[in-house]
């Protein structure tokens, strides 16, 4: 069935006189409204789910009226939505949901439990302290205490902030603020009166708690803007002396498990009996585990389907040799997760390594992680979809391992619904063993000012470099690394890079991956052109980018993102010699047509994201390998041009939105309507969404043109 036919029923319709019933008289429906409809069908089984009307159309929503989203706290685990009220039925401040999150074993945990909630219901202490080595259990004890509060009217709020390492005032107060539902309190102030605005914020929030995991240094409450009257405060962190500096009255510690417990554990997650002789071999395993439940975990799940004694003998003795290389407990961890890495296959293990990259505490999108496995060649094939179902099993199997965490944050818009986070004591283990042959460098979110300058750091043999999200200005002339084999540069999320010097990339002749999307950079250096092995550039986000330059040279580049580079207008020189070229996203950039000839050079493509640059039919018809088309055709007989050459290929893409005639920009909201609703339905099989309008100005219907509602062909 063609494209046309897919619209307009089982022909392609010639005049008014052959359209379809379904097509003259087509509702109008919102977008949002369709949204929220289907969000009830991919919660149902896959049998039962409604399909789309073939040719339905819709009118696009005016800004406000969908749905608010409430915010869910605690974004560290998965978020389990139900409604929640506070004294006489009033609504509560973020209560939200309860945390997903593992039963606790043993009568000491939920012990330490119980006291924390006596201290603060009964004894009226306001500020408590919970402190242990890493991997003990702190955090889940809280996730319990935090859960206990929804069963309870005790809090009018409840507000979880992770701090994490080096974390500053500043980020902190932003922090607070973002969970309190205060995200522009800051807005155009200066430092010296953001504790002050913060405060008064706070003041107002009576009978309140506040959970703060994951603090490594002390803070002067007064000083980020937390008043002490009215706000309960329980604190995590791995040293006490946090607890002492922050004045807590009480302090709790979480010790390691008694072993019965830890056997518990480990037995539970296994989720399988055990012969008597393993059962012997697995208790020895256990008692490796020195109590802390990570490795527990992680262990238990690296064992699942090791079938013979003596995998498990093998495993033991392995503990057991390294285990009397280290020196304490905190470090003692390391080989435990080491040897669930071990058990991973080199596919797996990539994966896990590039998690590493991004900053501590990091909350990573699926999909970006997957394309950036893409990029790096982890994972390959001639399908995105197949390599993109492939790279969701990967990471299905490392979330089964216990190396990744779920955040399926069901609050928060569905494409950026299905994400993971690494625990930090596992991303302190792959940072260990990325750098122990000094191949890597990673100082992702460590508020750098400037790029390492020491040469001691830029060792010859590097292989990949991570300075996303850092406070870095301008990479100076001054540097100029010799990594002949660098092959990924991450500099993303540098909101202050504006200016990356001409010779900064001469010594990297090996480049393979170059991140610089949310940097705002005006142009990108010269010396690019020379890395004949680069496979991605990724510049989107760039709103100040207005300088490209020549492509030609770059061959072997598969991918180039320039969305959202609003000041790039014309298309990069040379961008039809990318015979390579598998993505291509032009999407909220100047761009309004892309020249005759260039796209249909580009038979490798497999997702054109061109926004509403226009394109020409039957050059976009005729690319053999695209799965996805975002576009702009200038009428209906481009339409068919298209429709007539990509017959002939016999593959239709799995989704795709074209418009037909204007050149207005989609407001972004809408276009990521568009994209939830192509989402919702990517599971489901020979479903295709096709969106063919012409936008006629903001806040107007989407339609056919006027004259041809009766039909499609001009």
């Amino acid at each position: 069935m063609n494209l046309l036919q897919e619209v307009c029923g089982e022909r392609e319709v010639e005049g008014p006189s052959n359209a379809p019933e379904h097509i003259n008289n087509r509702s109008i429906m919102p977008i949002s409204s369709v949204i929220r409809g289907l969000q009830v069908e991919t919660d149902r089984p896959e049998n039962s789910r409604m399909s789309l009307p073939a040719g339905q159309s819709f009118h696009l929503p005016e800004e406000g009226n969908q749905d608010p989203s409430d915010e869910v706290v605690g974004s560290s685990a998965t978020p389990i939505l139900q409604p929640s009220t506070g004294p006489a039925g009033g609504a509560r401040d973020a209560v939200g949901g309860t945390f997903k999150v593992r039963e606790l074993v043993g009568q000491e945990s939920q012990r330490i439990v119980d006291e924390i909630w006596d201290c603060l219901t009964k004894n009226n202490i306001s500020r408590i302290g919970v402190y242990g080595m890493a991997g003990v259990g702190k955090t889940t004890v809280l996730k319990h205490l935090r859960n206990k509060t929804h069963e309870s009217a005790a809090f009018r709020g409840v507000f979880w902030v992770t701090v994490s390492k080096d974390c500053t005032i500043h980020e902190l107060q932003n922090k607070i603020a973002e969970r309190t539902k205060a995200q522009d309190l800051f807005k155009g102030k200066d430092d010296a009166e953001r504790s002050t605005l913060l405060f008064n914020h706070l003041r107002e929030k009576k009978n309140t708690l506040m959970i703060l995991d994951d603090m490594w240094q002390h803070f002067e409450l007064l000083e980020v803007g937390m008043p002490e009257d009215g706000i309960q405060l329980v604190l995590t962190t791995r040293d006490r002396a946090v607890c002492q500096e922050m004045l807590c009255q009480k302090e709790i510690k979480v010790d390691p498990l008694p072993y019965n417990d830890a056997w518990t554990m480990f037995v539970d997650t296994l989720g399988s009996n055990l012969s008597p002789s393993r059962e012997r071999i697995a208790r020895c395993i256990v008692q490796e585990c020195k109590g802390l439940p990570l490795a527990i975990v992680v262990m238990a799940g690296s064992m699942r389907g090791v079938d013979g004694d003596y995998g498990w003998e093998d495993t033991l003795e392995k503990l057991r040799q390294s285990q009397a290389l280290q020196q304490d407990m905190r470090r003692g961890v390391f080989p435990i997760l080491q040897h669930s890495y071990n058990c991973l296959d080199p596919k797996k293990q990539q994966c896990l390594l590039r998690c590493a990259l991004y900053p501590e505490d990091e909350v990573i999108k699926r999909e970006e992680l997957i394309e950036f496995c893409i990029d790096e060649g982890v994972i390959h094939g001639d399908n995105r979809r197949k390599m993109h179902n492939e790279g969701h099993r990967l990471l299905d199997e490392l979330e089964k391992a216990c190396l990744l965490e779920p955040d399926n944050n069901r609050n928060v818009p569905y494409r950026q619904r299905w994400r993971v986070r690494m625990h930090d004591v596992i991303r302190d283990m792959a940072i260990c063993i990325m750098s122990a042959d000094k191949s890597c460098m990673v100082k992702s979110g460590l508020h750098l000012d400037d790029v390492p300058d020491d040469e001691d750091e830029w060792f010859p043999n590097l292989q990949r470099v991570s300075l996303t999200r850092n406070g870095i200005e301008v990479v100076p002339s001054s540097i100029s690394p010799n990594c002949p084999q660098l092959s990924t540069l991450l500099l993303s999320s540098c909101w202050r890079l504006r200016e990356i010097s001409g010779c900064f990339f001469e010594r990297m002749g090996g480049l393979k991956v170059i991140n610089l999307s949310d940097t705002s950079i005006t142009k990108v250096p010269e010396s690019i052109t020379n890395l004949e092995k680069l496979r991605a550039l990724i510049l989107d986000e760039c709103f100040e980018l207005s300088l490209l330059p020549s492509l030609e040279k770059l061959t072997s580049l598969r991918k180039l993102d320039l969305q959202g580079c609003s000041e790039i207008k014309e298309v990069p020189h040379g961008l039809g010699m990318l015979v390579n070229l598998t993505y291509l996203n032009f999407s909220g950039t100047g761009i309004e047509r892309i020249p005759d000839g260039v796209i249909s050079k580009l038979q490798k493509l497999q997702h054109l994201i061109a926004g509403v640059a226009e394109v020409k039919g039957e050059e976009v018809g005729i690319l053999k390998k695209l799965e996805l088309i975002r576009c702009r055709f200038q009428n209906v007989k481009e339409l068919n041009k298209y429709t007539q050459a990509h017959n002939k290929t016999g593959r239709n893409p799995c989704s795709y939105i074209i418009f037909i005639g204007g050149q207005h920009q989609v407001p972004d909201h809408l276009e990521e309507e568009f994209e939830e609703l192509c989402e919702r339905f990517s599971d489901v099989e020979n479903i295709r969404f096709i969106i063919f309008n012409v936008w006629d100005g903001i806040g107007e219907t989407c339609h056919l043109p006027p004259k041809r509602r009766e039909g499609i062909v001009d």
